[in-house]
């Protein structure tokens, strides 16, 4: 063990920090359920979009496209499902050590929340390297089919 691990094996958890935890738990529990119900209804939006999104289409050629829409719509659910799943399991994790003091169950939760923040951090990236790329190609399309604006 390293000098840093050793003064993290001596951190104490004062009445503080715990009453901090405990009012994390109830608002992470909150979202996660909130997540959990959005997801569903995302999927819930999807199906009725493959199933009825045909009729929603003028032409008959276009109805294929229905069934494409319903189902990004079920993909974009897991950008509720997985977030959600994390941080209800950081909640539950968080409660087991709040009731019996477990530093395993700490650890369990800092855990999930660290998978948590790490899929939004990813998640994140990935807008902005799709926005710059849409900010460019918004920019350089145009121009080079020469559409640019004429004064």
């Amino acid at each position: 063990m390293n000098e840093q691990q050793i003064e993290a094996a001596n951190l104490k958890v004062n009445e503080q920090m715990i009453q901090s935890m405990s009012s994390t738990k109830t608002w992470t529990k909150l979202l996660s359920i909130i997540g959990f119900i959005t997801a569903g209804l995302i999927i819930i939006v999807g199906i009725i979009f493959m199933i009825f999104g045909g009729a929603i289409f003028s032409k008959e050629a276009e109805a294929p496209y229905a069934v494409l829409i319903g189902i990004a719509y079920i993909l974009m659910s897991l950008l509720y499902i997985i977030p959600s799943r994390y941080l209800f399991m950081y909640s539950s994790a968080l409660g087991r050590f709040l009731g019996d003091k477990s530093e395993l169950e700490l650890e369990s939760s800092l855990s999930y929340q660290k998978s948590f923040w790490k899929f939004w951090g990813i998640l994140f990236l990935i807008g902005i390297i799709i926005g710059t790329i849409g900010i460019f190609a918004a920019i350089t399309i145009p121009l080079l089919l020469g559409i640019g604006f004429k004064s």
